[in-house]
């Protein structure tokens, strides 16, 4: 599970989401496979849904610091979903504690791409979409301690997700731009 918040980009006002994500594997490529995403900009969401094939929805966030602690909310329609406490440690991160477990995935997702029914028909395939981030630079990243409420609201039935604790938590400082992708694979639907 991620929070992010991206700052002002080629003059689109800064945006916030939060997304939930599993580890994936297509032949040899390997990734994370966000499942569930919302975010509060209009041209990100529909860029992120109609190009690259995230599960995004709109979402309203807080999103307040005070010196090490961070509260995060995000809301659809006025119903929370999911609130985070997070307070910065001292200590380095480097990458996901051994007794997580956490699979060496890296940096790459993997998305698929359904395509809708046209007047020509009905598609017979979904393309599997890797997208990299060959100029993503990491500043920094900080260990953390955190806490996860997720609650289901009147359209949005989060408890498809089971039971979601925290294991590990850090916050990372970086840039990266958005690349197009390639498609790896193709499955017959």
């Amino acid at each position: 599970m991620s929070w992010l918040l991206i700052g002002d980009v080629d003059g689109y006002a800064d945006s916030k989401n939060v997304a939930v994500s599993v580890p994936a594997r297509v032949g040899e490529h390997t990734g994370k496979c966000c499942v569930l995403e919302y975010i509060d900009l209009d041209m990100g969401l529909a860029a992120g849904r109609e190009y690259w094939s995230y599960p995004k929805k709109g979402g309203d966030f807080v999103w307040e610091q005070d010196g090490p602690r961070l509260r995060l909310d995000c809301r659809r329609h006025g119903d929370l979903l999911f609130r985070s406490t997070v307070t910065l440690g001292d200590q380095a991160a480097d990458g996901w504690p051994d007794e997580v477990g956490y699979p060496p995935i890296g940096p790459s997702s993997l998305q698929v791409r359904h395509y809708a029914p046209t007047p020509f028909g009905v598609p017979d395939h979904a393309d599997v979409l890797r997208i990299d981030y060959p100029n993503a630079v990491q500043y920094e990243s900080t260990r953390a301690t955190a806490t996860l409420e997720v609650t289901s609201g009147p359209r949005d039935d989060l408890d498809v997700l089971g039971g979601l604790d925290v294991l590990a938590a850090r916050v990372d400082r970086h840039a990266f731009d958005f690349p197009l992708g390639e498609v790896v694979d193709s499955r017959a639907i």
